[in-house]
C-alpha cells in the first residue's frame, strides 16, 4: 500500500493529475459542439458543427501549469494534508491560481480557445482531480 506522505504516492499524484487534466482537454474538445444545446441561454456560446482541434502543445502546457500551481500549493505533500478539509482547500487555492494563470496564457497565446471550452474545462478538470481524491480516501 501506497502511504499519503510517501515520496511514491506524490509521483502517482503528480503523473495522474497530469493524464487526467489531459484526458479531460481531449474530452472537452471533443464533446464542444453538444455544448450549445445545453448552454443555449448563455449569450456568447455560438453553435459549432465539428469537435474543436486543441493545438498539440496546449496538451502539454495546460496540464504542466496546473500541476506546478498545485505543487507550490502543497497539494503533493502528504503530511501537510493529512486531514480531509486541508487537501481540498490546498486543491482549491491550487486550482483556483491554475486557472487564472490558463486564462492569462491562453489570452496571450491561443485566442482560438472559446470562453466556453475554457470554463468547463476549468470547472471538469477541478472536478476530476477532486472525485480522484475522493475515491482515494474512501478506498484507502
Amino acid at each position: 500500500m501506497i502511504r499519503r506522505f510517501s515520496i511514491n504516492f506524490a509521483l502517482l499524484s503528480i503523473f495522474l493529475d497530469a493524464a487526467l487534466l489531459a484526458v479531460v482537454l481531449h474530452l472537452v474538445a471533443t464533446f464542444r459542439p453538444f455544448m450549445d444545446e445545453i448552454f443555449f441561454w448563455i449569450p456568447f456560446v455560438l453553435p459549432i458543427q465539428n469537435p474543436l482541434t486543441v493545438p498539440w502543445p496546449l496538451y502539454l502546457v495546460m496540464p504542466l501549469v496546473w500541476v506546478l500551481n498545485l505543487f507550490f500549493s502543497s497539494v503533493y505533500d502528504g503530511r501537510k494534508n493529512l486531514r480531509l478539509a486541508d487537501e481540498f482547500a490546498s486543491l482549491t487555492l491550487g486550482s483556483g491560481i491554475a486557472i487564472i494563470n490558463l486564462a492569462g496564457l491562453l489570452y496571450f497565446s491561443y485566442r482560438d480557445i472559446s470562453r466556453l471550452f475554457f470554463i468547463v474545462f476549468a470547472a471538469l478538470a477541478y472536478g476530476v482531480l477532486l472525485a480522484w481524491r475522493i475515491l482515494w480516501r474512501a478506498y484507502s
